[in-house]
């Protein structure tokens, strides 16, 4: 059951996030250091509060219908948004788009967060020993079940490819009878239709193993010499809990820097893409000079068609690495958990993505950027991602949730605005005037940071007792 809600909510995400991308592509490569940092002051202020609230649900025993709850919420708001992006769609109007760039990263983060904190206290109940601790089972089960929501990644964006290139089929056929602009916001329907799926599953008591309702560490604590176990803790005392335990604010700057890296590939991506899409529409008649999607031939397609040819571009390569990151999470992420220690494992994408950032820097082209984003995405999803899942474990169960919602959804958007302004004032500057290698240059010594974060995290990891795999 856990596997399956992470892999409808990852999915969800997928299904949609061609849409996002293509929103993006709409307003303006230009703009998208300012969407990056318009989503941190939103996220800041609800992370808080919904890391608090997710804190005391769960230690009340109540945590599974709490996500389930947040998890209809961001389906309700993801159905109203399809319907405005629909009767927006033969508009040139930028507010529904904006928002949805925006608000869909902030919606996976905090919906994947809440569910694998949901996961990880299932993990806590009815296991003895210290071989079948909390943090010893996330690390045997982070990589199949990270692998059960790359499933997701890959259902959901194979689903977006078939919807997108029949689209383009379809306006290929000539004549007035294209696509219909609405028809392209369908993929943020199958999204609400994927979170609230995911929100039945959750809130199941087989997630726990049949035992209850809530989370499996719900109605087992009591304390010693029998009584009452303890009141749930507010939200502000989850929060500050979670504040003051030294792991947590490890992970915190990690995810930070992590985050920072990932923002910076992805704005280097867009430049480097931009500045060869200028150089081949410089060479093309005008007629051809609008690329479908970024490294795609040209084609003279109506809007509605290049745009579905865009999507369905985004979505494919989101489903072709979908494949290799699971293959990674199911063949070699156990076995690496088992053999190296927790700051290596934690270390591995930001390396891989401070080797990619210099390559770019030296020959930006798509081809090299290509080659960087599949590099870091791989030790990323495969390893680094996974140990940073089973480093939540190791942390005291009160603040499980809290921790995991304020950092999964607060440490990376302000990793991103980080990346937004960095990318912003180079801009400014007149340094990506003629190349962006200087984008790619600069985020070394931020991959770099990042690798010296991921070993000071897997010391405090070891100093909690979630060490390697015994």
């Amino acid at each position: 059951m856990g596997a399956l809600s992470l892999s409808l909510t990852l999915a969800a995400h997928f299904v949609a996030v061609p849409l996002r991308d293509e929103c993006g592509a709409a307003v303006g490569q230009a703009a998208l250091p300012a969407l990056f940092l318009a989503s941190l002051p939103l996220t800041g202020a609800a992370a808080p509060l919904v890391g608090g609230w997710l804190a005391a649900a769960g230690a009340a025993g109540r945590g599974g219908p709490a996500v389930a709850r947040l998890l209809r919420a961001l389906a309700a708001v993801e159905a109203v948004t399809c319907l405005t992006l629909a009767a927006t769609a033969g508009a040139s109007s930028r507010p529904p788009r904006v928002f949805y760039f925006c608000w869909r990263s902030a919606a996976n983060t905090v919906a994947l967060s809440a569910v694998w904190a949901r996961v990880l206290a299932s993990l806590g109940g009815g296991h003895g020993g210290a071989a079948s601790s909390p943090s010893s089972l996330a690390r045997r089960l982070v990589g199949p079940l990270g692998a059960a929501a790359t499933g997701g990644q890959l259902a959901g964006s194979a689903a977006v490819a078939v919807f997108s290139w029949a689209c383009v089929v379809w306006g290929r056929g000539g004549g007035s009878g294209g696509p219909p602009a609405a028809l392209l916001a369908l993929p943020a329907a199958g999204a609400a239709a994927c979170l609230a799926t995911a929100a039945a599953v959750v809130s199941s008591p087989l997630l726990d193993g049949g035992v209850g309702g809530g989370d499996a560490e719900a109605g087992t604590e009591e304390v010693e010499g029998g009584g009452d176990p303890p009141p749930p803790p507010t939200a502000a005392a989850a929060l500050a809990a979670a504040a003051g335990d030294p792991l947590s604010r490890a992970l915190a700057v990690l995810m930070g820097l992590a985050s920072a890296c990932s923002a910076w590939s992805y704005l280097v991506k867009q430049a480097v893409v931009s500045a060869a899409a200028a150089a081949a529409s410089a060479a093309l008649p005008p007629p051809t000079a609008a690329l479908a999607a970024p490294g795609a031939p040209p084609l003279p397609l109506p809007s509605v068609a290049a745009s579905a040819a865009r999507m369905a571009w985004f979505a494919t390569i989101a489903a072709a690495s979908a494949v290799g990151v699971a293959t990674l999470q199911l063949t070699a992420t156990g076995t690496a958990l088992a053999v190296l220690p927790p700051g290596a494992a934690l270390a591995a994408g930001p390396a891989v993505a401070s080797a990619g950032f210099a390559a770019v820097a030296l020959f930006p082209s798509p081809a090299t950027v290509a080659l960087a984003e599949a590099g870091r995405k791989a030790a990323d999803y495969g390893l680094s991602r996974p140990a940073r899942d089973a480093a939540f474990a190791a942390l005291p169960r009160p603040v499980l949730f809290a921790a995991r919602l304020a950092l999964d959804a607060l440490a990376p958007r302000v990793g991103d605005a980080a990346a937004a302004a960095g990318v912003g004032l180079l801009r400014l500057g007149g340094a990506l005037r003629a190349s962006p290698a200087p984008a790619a240059a600069a985020a070394v010594p931020v991959a770099l940071a990042a690798v010296w974060a991921a070993g000071r995290t897997g010391r405090a990891q070891v100093r909690a007792g979630a060490g390697r795999v015994v």
